[in-house]
């Protein structure tokens, strides 16, 4: 009876922490949603993840400003996101108030994998200092100039073979695309390349594009919107997570290689350079940063221009008049016995049109990375508080 008795009372006391969390989740949110622009009631914990399609944010977030306007507040979890619609809108806010919406925000997924490191997570005079830094390290590497371009012509040779290898039959691009793009990458972070047929270079590839699809899933979103109660829920996130800390391991064992190589007086790529700055002890320049660095640029770098190719390949195929008009053009310009370079762009104008016509109709980044506010904030009429994140489209 006592036993009863007891189980009785600690259920109760569970019921009533629970209660009181939830009024204070409620009352929480309701202060917070008088001071800012309208959107969607959230649920306590769980925002108004209801009303956003993971897999079609971009249309969401245009369908929820028909209904409430160019600036809007959608909730993930308990954090309040000020979505930017429109041309304009986004204008306003990079233009006439570029401070207060310069500040990075922190995506919950990549804090678990590489934690506030690196260019996409950090922020503050790090932040400036890295990303002074990588801009300035990948031009000097070649990005705009003949050098980069002759690296991705190196590379697209090795493409080309591939895809002639398959004689003619049935095959999916992506894993050559894949492996074609992160190789760029690779030769000007890691400086060196690596075999399509490479079971480690493979390995890491399936990695990144089983991080983007959860990025992208319902899972992911929920996980970047709740991660303190996700981190205790079983699930698909813990293995993928997970799995993604081996792109870690293989960037901490480049930089552990490059350690016993390093010549100062010849860096020979961005790791190299990123090193140099360590040993002169110079602020923000430790491993933790360059581990997330290569991480942000690996991933970002990878996934975009593989997408686009991807895409392009596709509507190429769906449109052979096209793509006929575009061979035609190439055989004019470049011929067979050379590779095509940029300086051909201003010969082929129908080439570059339908280049630029598929990143329209693709639209592969619909919407930039959130950013977090510097201070507190009046945007057209609605106050915008300094822990809120905002989201431009």
């Amino acid at each position: 009876m006592k036993q009863r008795m007891d189980l009785t009372s600690t259920v109760a006391l569970c019921f009533c922490i629970f209660l009181g969390c939830l009024l204070l989740t409620i009352w929480k949110t309701h202060q917070k949603r008088q001071r800012l622009p309208p959107g969607p009631t959230p649920l306590p914990f769980f925002g108004t993840l209801r009303k956003i399609k993971p897999h079609l944010l971009y249309e969401t977030f245009i369908e929820l400003s028909k209904e409430y306007g160019s600036v809007f507040t959608v909730w993930m979890g308990s954090a309040p996101v000020v979505v930017l619609c429109g041309y304009g809108t986004v204008k306003d806010a990079l233009v006439n108030h570029a401070e207060e919406f310069s500040g990075r925000h922190t995506i919950k997924s990549d804090e678990k994998v590489i934690g506030s490191y690196g260019i996409t997570n950090n922020n503050g005079a790090e932040w400036q200092t890295l990303r002074r830094f990588a801009i300035a390290t990948l031009r000097n590497f070649g990005m705009g100039k003949r050098s980069m371009e002759e690296r991705v012509q190196k590379e697209a040779f090795h493409l080309i073979k591939i895809i002639k290898d398959t004689d003619g039959k049935a095959f999916d691009p992506m894993i050559p695309l894949q492996s074609a793009v992160s190789n760029v990458i690779c030769s000007v972070m890691f400086g060196e390349r690596f075999d399509y047929n490479d079971q480690k270079f493979l390995q890491i590839l399936h990695t990144i594009d089983k991080y983007f699809n959860f990025i992208r899933s319902f899972i992911g979103q929920l996980y970047n919107a709740i991660p303190l109660i996700m981190n205790y829920l079983p699930g698909p996130h813990h293995r993928i997570l997970e799995a993604s800390r081996s792109l870690k391991t293989f960037i901490q064992e480049q930089i552990e290689s490059h350690q016993q190589t390093l010549n100062s007086e010849s860096p020979q790529d961005f790791i190299d350079c990123f090193l140099m700055k360590a040993n002169k002890k110079e602020p923000g320049f430790r491993n933790e940063n360059l581990v997330a660095s290569t991480f942000d640029m690996f991933i970002a770098g990878t996934e975009t221009t593989t997408g686009s190719l991807q895409y392009s390949l596709l509507v190429m195929v769906k449109y052979p008049h096209i793509q006929s008009k575009v061979q035609e053009e190439i055989d004019d310009v470049v011929g067979l016995l050379r590779p095509p370079s940029f300086a051909d762009r201003v010969k082929m104008t129908y080439t570059n049109a339908v280049i630029l016509e598929i990143q329209r109709f693709v639209d592969i980044v619909p919407m930039a990375l959130p950013h977090s506010m510097t201070q507190d904030t009046e945007f057209y009429g609605y106050s915008i508080p300094k822990v809120c994140s905002s989201s431009r489209q």
